[in-house]
């Protein structure tokens, strides 16, 4: 069970976040399965992007209980071959979208959860 599907299944109210091209078709199926007709892309890479997304959650529901980081990005090209030859501008890419985009997230839901939430 996916760490969404247990609230979904009490009743709890989801949308899903496109992160990468070519996901539509992914995040389509798991929003049908979900029962959500909430579904945006977004790019964490772009501050506002994220701005834009939170802004349009707060707009249909007014607050969260949780959100769910789910994201892992890195080029292509780095995931071949040697992992010492991974450049710094991909390890710091992949850094970015898969780690410090949790961050990005997390600082803009925390005005809309309750106390106690994120941290």
């Amino acid at each position: 069970m996916g760490a969404w599907q247990g609230p979904v299944t009490r009743g709890g109210r989801a949308w899903v976040q496109l992160s990468r091209r070519g996901a539509e078709e992914t995040g389509s199926s798991l929003a049908e399965s979900i029962q959500s007709g909430f579904v945006e892309p977004l790019d964490v890479g772009d501050d506002a992007q994220i701005d834009d997304f939170f802004a349009k959650a707060e707009a249909r529901w007014g607050r969260l209980d949780f959100i769910v980081h789910s994201i892992a990005f890195a080029n292509r090209e780095s995931l071949t071959g040697n992992f010492r030859n991974t450049s710094r501008a991909d390890f710091h890419l992949a850094l970015d979208i898969s780690a410090y985009s949790f961050i990005a997230c997390a600082r803009r839901a925390a005005r809309l959860m309750g106390p106690g939430g994120p941290w």
